[in-house]
């Protein structure tokens, strides 16, 4: 997004479902293996790490 109209312009796609968003929920435990991951490009999306 370059900028607030830009990304207003995005909102009808996510209300009409258009939009996914990727997220896995891992625990700290995991944190060598997420970060292999992040270095080797292989995450799709994001990552919350539960403490």
């Amino acid at each position: 997004m370059a900028d607030f109209t830009s990304g207003a312009s995005c909102l009808p796609f996510a209300g009409n479902g258009k939009v996914k968003v990727h997220h896995s929920l891992e625990p700290l435990e995991a944190i060598n293996d997420i970060f292999g991951r992040m270095r080797g490009k292989g995450m799709d999306g994001r990552v919350v790490i539960k403490i």
